[in-house]
């Protein structure tokens, strides 16, 4: 009978490793502020390779890489193969400043998206993941945010929160809305298994408007190590060879 017990528990194990009932796990990364202003300017922005983005996860310099989604029903979209499903709030046609056009980076900026609201909180959007291809990876998801030039000064926060195939979220601290550029916010899940939904909400601090101008979404990509590190490396293990 204790040979019983001692097995069945392993396979309870197999058996949630296969359906991937485990829980996501979500960070807050960081952001970055202004790094488009609200100008028709074709060799900056989220799109341009131009503009430096210290914290974009394939390290190409453009947000997206994999896909993205801007607010409202008649903004551009891209989605990854790896995304089902993106719906999310806000408009589009509307004259709230310029950003990179994502079909055209390097030519004439578009109006930016928003989300907007006169609640004091609320859900942006809800992604649907499919496939089992970000099983083991990470994905930086971009929050786009400040787009609008007419936005009187404000704060909020942003939380991301898994609802489907698990339990966890993350919240960024507050954030300053001054009208003044493009900032974004970048949240990590890892751990991401087939049909995980994740929803993201804002909470207004001081203006009770919701602000969100799109998502971009880019795998994680871990730098090779240099010819420098690896030379350091073999030397390393050479002295301790020889103290053996």
């Amino acid at each position: 009978m204790k040979s019983i017990n001692t097995v069945f528990p392993l396979a309870a194990i197999a058996v949630a490793a296969v359906t991937g009932s485990a829980s996501a796990a979500i960070t807050y990364v960081g952001g970055q502020s202004n790094f488009e202003a609200h100008t028709n300017d074709p060799t900056v922005g989220w799109r341009n390779a131009t503009t430096a983005k210290p914290l974009d996860g394939d390290g190409d310099n453009v947000l997206g890489t994999d896909g993205y989604d801007l607010s409202g029903n008649s903004a551009p979209l891209l989605l990854p193969s790896y995304v089902l499903s993106s719906v999310v709030s806000g408009n589009h046609n509307q004259t709230r400043g310029n950003v990179d056009d994502p079909a055209d980076p390097t030519g004439a900026d578009i109006a930016g998206g928003w989300s907007g609201g006169s609640s004091a909180s609320g859900t942006f959007g809800t992604f649907v993941f499919q496939g089992s291809t970000m099983a083991t990876e990470t994905l930086r998801l971009g929050v786009l945010y400040d787009s609008d030039w007419n936005l009187a000064w404000g704060t909020q926060t942003f939380t991301l929160t898994q609802t489907v195939g698990g339990s966890d979220a993350a919240t960024t601290p507050t954030l300053t809305l001054a009208g003044d550029g493009v900032d974004v916010a970048f949240f990590d899940i890892t751990g991401i298994q087939d049909g995980d939904t994740f929803v993201l909400s804002y909470t207004d601090v001081a203006i009770n408007w919701a602000h969100i101008g799109g998502v971009t979404f880019d795998t994680v990509t871990v730098p090779e190590p240099t010819t420098t590190a690896l030379l350091g490396l073999g030397g390393l293990a050479l002295i301790l060879r020889r103290r053996k």
